[in-house]
This record gives C-alpha cells, sequence and structure tokens, in this order.
C-alpha cells in the first residue's frame, strides 16, 4: 500500500480547530490510567489514532506540534475523559452552535446583504468545520456557493442597469441637440437675406471688369448704377 505524501507544513484555521476538536474528544483516553502514560504517550497516541489519518498529507511533525499547542493551551483536557455519549454530545453542541449562525446567515442573504452573510458563515464552520450537507458535501461550500451565486446576479443586473440608464440618458442628450440644431436652423432660415443688387457695397465685386472679360457686366454695371444714386 503507497504511504501518502506527507509534504505539506502548513495548516488553515479550520484545519487547527478539527485537530483541537479531536484533541478535546480522545486525548484524555491517552493519558494517566493503569499504564501510567504521561503527556508525551497522549500526543503520540492522539495522533496515530485519531489525527494523522485526518490529515494524510501533512507532515507527522506538524500534526504532532498542532497538538502539542492545544494541549499547552488547555492541559485540562488531559483530565476530562470522555465517553462515546459525551463525544456524541460535544459533537451535537458544535453541530447546533453552527446552525444557529447558519439561520443567521441565512437571514442576511434573503435580505440582501452578502457580506454579512459571508461573515456568519465562516464563524459557522468555526464552531463544527466537519458539517456536511446531506450529499456529504461541506454545508459551508454550499453556503458560500449560493451567497456567490446570488451576490454575481444582482451585480450583473445593478450593472446592466446602470449601462441602460447611461444609454437612455445618452440617447436623450442626442434628441435634446438635435432639437437644438433644428431650432437654430428654423430661426436662421426666417432671417431676411439680402440681394446683390439691393446693397451700394456690391460694387466692390464689379471694379475692374470689362464686357469682354464679364458676361454678367450689364448686371454689375446696373447695380454700379444703383450705387451711385445711393450716394
Amino acid at each position: 500500500m503507497t504511504q501518502p505524501d506527507r509534504t505539506r507544513t502548513e495548516l488553515t484555521e479550520i484545519e487547527q480547530i478539527r485537530i483541537r476538536h479531536l484533541v478535546e474528544d480522545h486525548a484524555a483516553t491517552w493519558y494517566g490510567g493503569p499504564l501510567q502514560l504521561g503527556v508525551l504517550d497522549a500526543i503520540r497516541y492522539t495522533a496515530e489514532a485519531h489525527v494523522e489519518k485526518a490529515f494524510p498529507d501533512v507532515a507527522y511533525e506538524t500534526l504532532w506540534d498542532a497538538i502539542r499547542a492545544v494541549l499547552n493551551a488547555d492541559i485540562t483536557i488531559l483530565d476530562r475523559r470522555l465517553t462515546d455519549a459525551d463525544r456524541h454530545a460535544a459533537a451535537c453542541a458544535r453541530t447546533f452552535a453552527a446552525q444557529e449562525r447558519l439561520g443567521l446567515a441565512g437571514t442576511a442573504f434573503t435580505e440582501h446583504d452578502y457580506s454579512l452573510a459571508a461573515a456568519l458563515v465562516d464563524q459557522a464552520e468555526r464552531e463544527d468545520p466537519d458539517g456536511r450537507a446531506p450529499n456529504g458535501q461541506s454545508l459551508y461550500t454550499v453556503a458560500r456557493d449560493a451567497i456567490s451565486e446570488e451576490f454575481s446576479r444582482r451585480l450583473a443586473e445593478k450593472r446592466a442597469s446602470v449601462a441602460e440608464a447611461a444609454d437612455r440618458n445618452a440617447a436623450e442628450a442626442a434628441d435634446d441637440a438635435n432639437e437644438n440644431d433644428e431650432g437654430l436652423t428654423a430661426t436662421y432660415s426666417r432671417l431676411p437675406m439680402g440681394r446683390d443688387d439691393d446693397a451700394p457695397q456690391a460694387e466692390i465685386g464689379c471694379t475692374d471688369h470689362s464686357p469682354e472679360n464679364h458676361p454678367r457686366w450689364g448686371r454689375c454695371a446696373r447695380i454700379r448704377r444703383d450705387a451711385d444714386h445711393a450716394r
């Protein structure tokens, strides 16, 4: 049988909590008694019987150090030898605490407070890291997936709404601009437009033009004459 490759030397926060629960449930079984087992024995046998198989990719030294850290934080764990009924009751208490947090997360979810919902799911997992859905999947993975999916859906809807509003505003602005252009065009079309033969200064355009070189000389002559009379 191939031995697992135990190369990982880091534990996540949730993995450390799982180890703590295993130590609380089983370490006292391997301490004292007729064999007068000591703390090191408790660490060794708790690791070999309960912890190592739960973390097949983690280095033995890392697991032993984690167990030692739990006992250093609360050595009285070794005085609390639990029966199977005690361990079951402890597991039920952890499950109940996690379910309470998940219930609050569900309320936050329905109120669209996704940050709070996610934080409560994290709290629930810290209470009972081993919580499982009926299909065997982690309860917390299921909850996080639902939160992420709903958040993404609502975010997409909001972005689409903002884009639609921007398009609508742009269209309205374009319509306003067109109306302004049309209004200006209509205004200018109503202004009186002068004719060439009404203005004395039209003579300027006829200076030095002879009949041979300017087909419209006759008209220019008339304009020039009218301009002379205007003086």
